[in-house]
């Protein structure tokens, strides 16, 4: 079978044979040319959505569905910028290099449906979501309706989107099937909690099972943190049961709150550890709160972060990275070098960071040089293109109204955020050196960042 894109791993799988078994069959419909995998609980994050799909595409009778190929295009987190060269590459692999995207359109067809639902759901239905000997798989959308311009670009092939929410008649997209990833059974949470772990108790990791609701991200969380026991020489029934106990009872999963509060348990424990073993390591990975939600995390930034001003060796950075992979606190991506946290943990590890913590790791990464980053970790992919993206927002933010102000009047720098970005994203910038902070020298604004009058 054709392979466009990285489908996840599924090494350490662990059961969930009803979740598998709904996703191959909505696969395998010959009747359905868009699936949706998303959350029984809408908005929850770390359900297992993604694990749960890659490991039905991996099963015979997929494969025998789709002999044209499955491309894979993960959406959550990254930039729309990279995604839509991503899209490009994917679809130009899956369907040939002469593909041409939109080549089907019919203007008729497009303007009868744009005052006329009936006929704009027809469309979608008829002619873009109709079941093909191609898969195509779009990873980690706030809701599935964010896939309809991709599908427009080549139709004629099966979609399937995992998405943060299962609502499609929002988007006109009611003939959609829909398949809803639950939390793991117990067995199979007390199964994941004691991969590894054989002397793990059997009636322990039930308990830690229950309290974590089955929720994936929370299990694989206290599973990271028992094994980091265990190595130091804690028993394992003991390190699991001591974490149980710190625990602020079962999760409800339908609830914010109790979500939050679970996994901000977690975070704290790991943490903890974390001070004692290497207290500036635990530092360090507090200052990955300086990225908002939803947002991966380019691992050259990261190690120009931790290495500002000569602070980190690239040894110090790639053990950082392994330990905290270790704990679960941050995962990576199998197809860029980015480093991946949960909005919940990185929700706390912002407010462990504090406003004053906050403002030390942006003035470190603006301080940062990337050819003084060790041993190439600046040179990684997407390293230079977020900085180019966000160092006006930086500057911005950490009130540097002056360092604002020559960055935007560079006209290299400008160039390059033209071409990488378009206009609308350098004129943003612009107005924020025009408007949001003062000139240095109390000049007019315009006059220095925008040309002379008349120019």
């Amino acid at each position: 079978m054709t392979q466009a894109g990285a489908i996840p791993s599924t090494d350490g799988w662990i059961g969930r044979e009803a979740d598998v078994g709904r996703v191959v069959a909505a696969l395998t419909s010959p009747d359905t040319g868009l699936i949706v995998v998303a959350p029984e609980v809408d908005g929850v994050e770390g359900l297992g959505v993604t694990a749960v799909v890659a490991a039905a595409l991996r099963r015979s009778e997929v494969a025998a569905r789709f002999p044209g190929g499955v491309g894979w295009l993960g959406a959550g987190g990254s930039h729309p910028e990279e995604r839509a060269t991503e899209f490009t590459e994917v679809l130009e692999r899956l369907h040939g290099d002469d593909v041409e995207l939109f080549s089907w359109l019919e203007p008729q067809d497009l303007l009868g449906a744009v005052h006329d639902e009936e006929a704009a759901g027809g469309l979608l239905r008829e002619q873009v979501f109709t079941p093909g000997r191609h898969l195509m798989v779009v990873d980690g959308l706030r809701h599935a309706g964010q896939v309809v311009p991709l599908a427009f670009a080549v139709p004629g092939c099966t979609w399937l989107v995992t998405s943060e929410t299962a609502d499609t008649a929002a988007a006109g997209l009611e003939f959609a099937a829909t398949v809803r990833v639950g939390p793991m059974t117990s067995a199979d949470g007390a199964a994941l909690l004691r991969r590894d772990l054989p002397a793990l108790e059997e009636a322990t990791a039930a308990r830690l099972a229950e309290l974590t609701g089955g929720w994936p991200l929370a299990l694989t969380m206290a599973h990271g943190f028992v094994v980091s026991q265990v190595v130091t020489g804690v028993p394992a029934t003991e390190a699991a049961a001591r974490l149980a106990a710190g625990l602020p009872g079962r999760v409800d999963l339908a609830d914010p709150d109790s979500r939050a509060a679970l996994i901000g348990a977690l975070v704290d424990r790991s943490l903890g550890w974390l001070r004692t073993v290497d207290p500036v390591a635990a530092e360090r990975f507090l200052h990955l709160g300086l990225f908002g939600p939803g947002e991966d995390i380019p691992i050259g930034v990261a190690a120009m972060l931790w290495s500002s001003g000569g602070a980190a060796t690239g040894g110090q950075i790639g053990a950082l990275v392994a330990r905290l992979e270790g704990l679960r606190l941050v995962g990576r991506r199998t197809d860029h070098p980015v480093l991946v946290l949960a909005d919940a943990v990185k929700a706390r590890v912002r407010e462990l960071l504090g406003p004053d913590g906050l403002d030390r790791a942006r003035r470190l990464l603006i301080d940062a040089e990337p050819g003084r980053t060790p041993e190439g970790w600046a040179g990684l992919p997407g390293t230079s293109e977020w900085m180019l993206r966000n160092l006006a927002g930086l500057y911005a933010d950490a009130g540097e109204r002056e360092r604002l102000h020559d960055l935007v009047c560079d006209v290299s720098w400008l160039a390059a955020r033209i071409h990488h970005s378009g206009v609308e994203a350098a004129l943003h910038d612009l107005t924020q050196a025009t408007r949001t902070l003062p000139p240095p020298s109390g000049r007019d604004p315009d006059a220095d960042v925008l040309g002379p009058s008349g120019s």
